[in-house]
């Protein structure tokens, strides 16, 4: 995915895994690095949604720690669709199990939140709590 990532944004990306507290430890970084545009997670619903669902004393809000600017929302969005349509790139997605959806912005927003919401109510409801 590097590759084609430097292909379409023309400048060098290096993808830096990091594992740990089922992503919250990447979630974070993310969170408190500088929106500069240069730094941005591909994460899955555990860190982003499900964690924050059990877990009240995150160090990130999926929701509000985002600071990139609508512009850089959307050129991201348009390298990232444009990768996911990659047929090796989603052979290799759908591989591991990942379904590739590539919606809009608002869309992937409105999941999420959705998502949050879902997941809360679930935990709530099974008295599910972080230790």
């Amino acid at each position: 995915m590097a590759a084609r990532l430097t292909e379409r944004f023309g400048q060098p990306v290096v993808i830096d895994n990091r594992a740990g507290a089922s992503g919250a430890i990447a979630m974070e970084l993310t969170a408190r690095a500088a929106p500069d545009g240069y730094t941005m997670i591909l994460t899955q619903s555990t860190s982003a949604v499900i964690a924050p669902a059990i877990n009240d004393k995150l160090p990130y809000d999926t929701l509000r720690d985002p600071k990139s600017t609508r512009e850089q929302v959307n050129r991201l969005h348009a390298v990232f669709v444009g990768v996911l349509k990659s047929p090796d790139i989603q052979e290799r997605l759908l591989a591991d199990g990942a379904v590739p959806v590539g919606n809009t912005p608002d869309e992937f927003r409105a999941r999420i939140r959705s998502d949050l919401e879902r997941f809360a109510r679930i935990a709530r409801e099974a008295g599910i709590k972080a230790e």
